[in-house]
């Protein structure tokens, strides 16, 4: 990298961008993973309280076979034991109804993994689709915006994509698949068929539940870092490397270098392109153009002749003509300035629409009609003579990824062909495909109002609240904020509780109102359910919707409890530096806000947000400063922002920040403005 010239670091600057935005994505997805592996771990359990772990073949027996199968696919490995069992002399064991019945609740349990891994699919695919909208949209504007920089001339006169049109550039196929296919398959087969391949061995080998509970979090881990990196990676890659193509052409850009040094090595795999200049012509993704194979992390650069290693530039100004030296615009600068089309400028594509409507009569294929029903759209399968072969739900067969396998059953319906032609059956299969991709054009909300600083003052808590009788208390709690009380007989909530929970949200109101979903529950928990906790926020696991506050009765049974706590807490360097009684309620509301501003960040992770912006400009700025707690949380969670980031909010808005929490607050009202002010979403979160 030392050896590159100016321009050349600056255009890989986008590529750099994007290895930055997939490793947050991936960050922002592992809660979500978390998620899935719970539920998983919830299904495995229901499988193992059904079952004996008795085997007929002797473990020995089942070991020896098992070792020579290397396989990661459970029926696959399935078969192969079966086959050597017999080869082995245990025809008659296999055949028993208890082998029989273990292979069928295996069989159910695969079945609810997908279920699972389906839901979670599905999810992902609308998660990862604004993921690659938001990519392509940086990617173009940054490689436009340095090539105009370099040729000096500054203009708005290119092509500027909508939300549409960069969602139907990112589910075009490539490599055979589109970016939906891929997600199906991962998580649909791949993912249940390799957790599986765990439980059928372990369920062979008589294991214990919680061996093969481990084994199954082993696999997990290892799908995490090759499947679902794997995937992320290479899609967002390939959209970084079609942005880049497209501005190359909107830029008049005729050749570009082929650049596999943009890390401290060459790619073995495409050092035979390294530096060499191809024409835009002759472009062919996958053999001279990125990605050229799984986990590809190689880019390119334009090709332009004569560019000076300068920072000052002499530049046209496109309003009065003149020419004059003048420093490098900013991108963001740039961007505000040329990143909306000139109203002169036609739009690219009107009234576009992704994929084909299902109900769409003029676009039905011969043989096929549609009936649309409350439980979806049923496919009609019809002879030339227009006699009723069959039907199929249409959401049966886009689950078909292989165009093979698709066919196969398009022929089956036409009555194993006697109704139809291959031609025929692939002008079905494609409309299916086409179908698959339909979406209707969504509305985009924008969350109302350009903010300011001033939604971060700290309103003056009223302390007329705590002469307010338990029972007015209850009124505001329920009334002002909408939230329901959960307590019991045996665990009441104190007015202390209710108290700090009210000057929370007096005093942070400005902030906790502009967030799209609000707390909805307040619950008393007994000292034996909390444990050590003294509170705690929840979220659900798979929407991270805000489920309530908790309260332990015993650290909240009056003021002079909760003050001790909290300054025992600090003074032990457990607890960051504010010992004021609203530490704890703040800490936990800091976790609502991180939640919400993280889903109006696309679903990135806004707390890693804040703390990668800081360790860019502080390198002495360490989250082990923060609290034992921070410092602990972060190293046990793998990195985890969540407990330092809801910390150090609890020390930067109490009464005696330290410098690293004047930091910290610094750059946490800048990128929730950022956040904020941008941010847009379909409907509810």
């Amino acid at each position: 990298m030392s050896d590159l010239t100016y321009w050349e670091k600056r255009f890989l600057q986008t590529k750099a961008n994007q290895l930055t935005n997939t490793k947050d994505y991936e960050l922002a997805l592992q809660p979500h993973l978390n998620g899935l592996q719970h539920e998983l771990d919830g299904e495995l359990n229901k499988y193992y309280r059904r079952y004996s772990q008795t085997n007929e073949i002797p473990q020995e027996e089942n070991e020896k076979i098992l070792k020579n199968i290397g396989n990661s696919n459970w029926n696959m490995t399935l078969d192969k034991f079966k086959s050597k069992a017999i080869e082995g002399g245990h025809e008659k064991e296999l055949d028993s109804e208890y082998f029989k019945s273990r292979i069928a609740r295996l069989q159910n349990l695969e079945t609810q993994f997908k279920q699972r891994t389906s839901r979670f699919g599905d999810e992902q695919e609308t998660s990862l689709s604004n993921e690659l909208v938001k990519q392509f949209d940086d990617s173009y504007m940054r490689t436009t915006y340095t090539t105009q920089l370099a040729k000096q001339k500054f203009t708005s006169n290119f092509a500027h994509f909508n939300e549409d049109q960069m969602r139907i550039i990112a589910s075009k196929p490539w490599s055979g698949k589109n970016f939906s296919e891929r997600i199906w398959k991962n998580y649909r087969e791949d993912i249940p068929n390799k957790l599986m391949d765990a439980a059928l061995r372990g369920t062979l080998l008589g294991y214990s539940p919680n061996k093969i509970t481990s084994m199954l979090h082993e696999s997990f881990k290892d799908i995490k870092r090759s499947n679902i990196h794997r995937l992320v990676l290479s899609e967002m890659s390939h959209i970084t490397e079609e942005a880049t193509a497209r501005s190359y052409e909107e830029s008049g850009i005729k050749e570009y270098e082929f650049m596999a040094t943009l890390e401290s090595h060459t790619c073995d795999d495409c050092a035979h392109l390294d530096g060499h200049i191809f024409k835009l012509s002759d472009r062919k993704d996958g053999i001279n153009y990125p990605n050229i194979h799984p986990y590809c992390r190689c880019t390119t650069i334009p090709h332009i002749d004569d560019l000076p290693d300068v920072k000052g530039r002499w530049m046209r100004d496109p309003e009065t003509g003149k020419g004059k030296i003048i420093n490098n615009m900013g991108f963001d600068e740039w961007k505000q300035k040329y990143g909306k089309p000139e109203k002169n400028i036609k739009k690219l594509v009107k009234n576009m629409v992704i994929g084909i409507n299902p109900l769409d009569k003029s676009k039905w294929p011969s043989g096929v009609r549609v009936v649309e029903t409350p439980d979806g759209n049923k496919v009609q399968f019809e002879s030339d003579e227009g006699r009723s072969l069959s039907s199929e739900w249409l959401e049966v067969l886009h689950h078909y990824s292989d165009n093979e396998d698709l066919l196969e059953t398009i022929e089956y319906q036409m009555g194993n062909g006697r109704f139809g032609d291959k031609k025929q059956y692939q002008s079905i299969a494609d409309w299916i495909k086409k179908t698959k991709e339909f979406k209707p054009a969504k509305e985009i909300i924008k969350v109302p109002g350009k903010y300011k600083k001033d939604i971060f003052e700290v309103a003056k808590a009223d302390g007329s609240i705590n002469k307010l009788r338990h029972d007015e208390l209850v009124n505001i709690i329920t009334d002002k904020y909408g939230m329901k009380i959960h307590e019991t007989h045996q665990n009441r909530l104190s007015d202390i509780a209710m108290q700090e929970t009210i000057k929370t949200f007096q005093q942070f109101g400005n902030i906790y109102n502009l967030l799209p979903e609000k707390i909805p529950t307040l619950n008393a928990v007994s000292p034996t359910k909390s444990g050590k906790a003294a509170a705690w926020y929840s979220s659900s696991i798979r929407t991270r919707s805000p489920q309530g506050f908790s309260v332990n009765t015993k650290y909240f049974k009056d003021r002079q409890m909760l003050d001790e706590t909290v300054k025992n807490g600090v003074n032990g360097g457990w607890f960051s530096k504010n010992s004021d009684g609203n530490h704890v309620m703040l800490h936990e509301l800091s976790h609502h806000i991180d939640i919400q501003l993280s889903k109006l960040n696309n679903g990135k992770s806004f707390s890693y947000k804040v703390f990668r912006d800081i360790s860019k400009d502080n390198p002495d700025f360490k989250i082990s400063k923060i609290s034992d707690y921070a410092s602990d949380s972060f190293e046990k969670q793998s990195g985890s922002t969540v407990e330092p980031f809801a910390e150090i909010m609890a020390e930067a808005y109490g009464p005696t920040p330290g410098k690293q929490a004047q930091i910290f607050k610094e750059y946490y009202e800048k990128d929730a403005l950022e956040v904020l002010n941008n941010a847009s979403y379909a409907g509810k979160l």
